[in-house]
């Protein structure tokens, strides 16, 4: 379903974001009928409020015995919980019991800054990661962000007149918006002397 560290499938990207699921349960049932490995799919009931509790059934067979899910954290740009490959059967029998400690995964394909921000996409797309502390402003209030900027574009035409001296211009873009007394974001916009081409 997914991997720390690997990418996002479309069907985990629209999970996280929107909560969308038919896309990954597609995903998940053509994986199982290629590898003959995926039992059920099943989904279960929010937990509407900041703490809570939610329970289901399923049944698992010495075949099927590994366990992984996903849930998706609201509102939030595209933060998930959830498990890979956890596995029920311990040597020959079946685990009384499994506790997981879950902690926030980012699924690497929302730039959001804030857990109400807009749509952001991440480019090129991040792997999943958990725990990064770069978009962890809504739950990590005094955890400083730092201005984050993208590389410089190519420096633009030479703009001047043939024999004089012009000037050029590149440019770089926000990426991240500083918080929580992080660093200020440098220029943005850098000129230099240039002489134009093609004069006749």
């Amino acid at each position: 379903m997914w991997q720390s560290n690997e990418f996002a499938s479309n069907g985990v990207r629209e999970f996280a974001e929107k909560g969308e699921a038919w896309t990954i349960m597609e995903e998940v049932e053509t994986a199982g009928e290629r590898i003959q490995s995926v039992y059920g799919i099943l989904s279960a009931p929010a937990v509407v409020g900041g703490t809570g509790q939610m329970n289901t059934q399923f049944e698992v067979f010495a075949r099927h015995s590994y366990l992984s899910f996903i849930v998706r954290i609201v509102p939030s740009p595209d933060w998930f919980v959830g498990a890979d490959r956890v596995d029920l059967c311990d040597g020959d029998h079946w685990k009384e019991k499994v506790t997981l400690e879950l902690f926030p995964y980012d699924a690497g394909t929302d730039s959001g800054f804030t857990f109400s921000s807009p749509n952001f996409e991440t480019i090129p797309q991040d792997r999943i990661m958990q725990g990064r502390t770069d978009r962890c402003a809504p739950l990590c209030p005094d955890t400083p962000l730092d201005c984050e900027v993208s590389a410089w574009s190519p420096w633009g035409l030479c703009k001047g007149k043939c024999g004089d001296s012009g000037v050029q211009h590149r440019t770089r873009y926000i990426i991240m918006h500083p918080a929580n007394n992080g660093a200020a974001c440098p220029q943005l916009e850098e000129e230099r002397k240039c002489f134009p081409d093609n004069c006749l």
